[in-house]
């Protein structure tokens, strides 16, 4: 799966982080700047997949990284 080219924050021009959260599960690609007024967020929720041995469950995050990144981009929130 490639990787997509993550945008700059639209008000004040860093690059987001992606934040993997594992309990919910989810993603979330956030503004970090201290001094960006704004700090914008989008957060989405990860599926799982159950382990081998029946009773686990593992967040399937690189399956879901080009879609958050995707909507960030568009700024389709």
């Amino acid at each position: 799966m490639n990787k997509k080219v993550i945008l700059p924050c639209p008000f004040c021009g860093e690059i987001p982080v992606l934040e993997r959260q594992y309990l919910p599960a989810s993603l979330c690609l956030s503004c970090k700047n201290d001094n960006c007024y704004v700090n914008p967020a989008i957060e989405i929720t990860v599926f799982c997949k159950q382990n081998s041995d029946g009773f686990t469950f593992a967040p399937q995050f690189e399956q879901h990284e080009n879609e958050i990144i995707e909507k960030w981009n568009k700024r389709n929130v």
